[in-house]
């Protein structure tokens, strides 16, 4: 079982904003004001595979759900 923060926290980063809290219910949650909270599903920035149907990466996968990449910078 998740904490009650985290819970919160999943259910404001839902995929579709119908999924997603109002900011008055959120005020609630925090507060402490509603006691059940539903289950959250997955994020929306989880990673998945999927498959680019292109040319020259026909059977690549890709753990990036719009193709974006992360780069860490890091001083000399």
């Amino acid at each position: 079982m998740l904490p009650r923060g985290d819970i919160e926290m999943l259910l404001c980063v839902q995929e579709l904003a119908k999924d997603r809290p109002s900011i008055s219910i959120v005020v609630s949650m925090l507060c402490s004001e509603i006691a059940h909270l539903p289950p959250p599903k997955p994020p929306a920035y989880s990673e998945r595979q999927i498959t680019i149907d292109t040319e020259s990466s026909r059977s690549q996968n890709l753990c990036s759900v719009n193709r974006v990449t992360v780069t860490n910078v890091q001083a000399r």
